[in-house]
């Protein structure tokens, strides 16, 4: 029998090389989920299907689903509804990604971009450099990193905490992030540790 051939995308292969690591018990389920920023029980779904299929199991099974086809009235209310409630500070990229993570619902970036800038949810990088001048970004990473929290009913159960994170201002990375009830300095200090550790790493 021919072996199937199937694409993966980058963040894909990403997944798989973590996973492969946790099975050759190289790295902890926990590393695992700090690395690729998802939770716990998320890995555990992941491993689950890579034992059962295989590498193929990782593709996302929801690719493709929505592309080429005009989305209905109701569906752009449901999607600008959750990111107006959940995801108001996100930026498209962003918003999409965690759309189809959490919400099981796949839509291009562009139609988010395009509908957020529609109802006053995103202002495109042309009209911000109106409004304000914008800084130039720090050239190379460490140079600058910048600390903020996101609050949300991140876990549904109607008890909103804050995603505490800090970002590297030159490559827009998180390096460190973490769940908490309040954002407080002490959480600060923690997430700070954290991306010691990660610079030293």
């Amino acid at each position: 029998m021919q072996d199937e051939v199937f694409s993966m995308s980058t963040k894909e292969e990403a997944r798989l090389n973590i996973l492969q690591q946790i099975e050759s018990k190289k790295i902890t389920q926990r590393k695992a989920a700090e690395l690729l920023t998802i939770s716990t029980r998320q890995i555990r779904n992941l491993m689950r299907a890579f034992k059962e299929h295989g590498a193929q199991g990782i593709i996302s099974q929801k690719r493709g689903k929505m592309k080429n086809r005009k989305y209905d009235a109701s569906l752009k209310t449901k999607i600008l509804k959750l990111v107006r409630e959940k995801y108001e500070d996100f930026g498209p990229t962003l918003a999409c990604e965690y759309l189809e993570e959490y919400e099981d619902i796949v839509i291009s970036r562009e139609t988010l971009r395009q509908w957020m800038i529609e109802t006053h949810l995103w202002v495109s990088r042309t009209r911000k450099k109106n409004i304000h001048p914008l800084r130039r970004r720090k050239e190379h990473f460490g140079e600058m990193l910048q600390g903020d929290g996101s609050h949300h009913d991140w876990f549904e159960n109607n008890s909103p905490c804050a995603l505490v994170y800090f970002i590297d201002d030159a490559t827009n990375r998180i390096t460190a992030a973490k769940f908490s009830e309040e954002e407080t300095l002490e959480t600060y200090f923690e997430i700070l540790e954290k991306h010691l550790r990660f610079r030293s790493a």
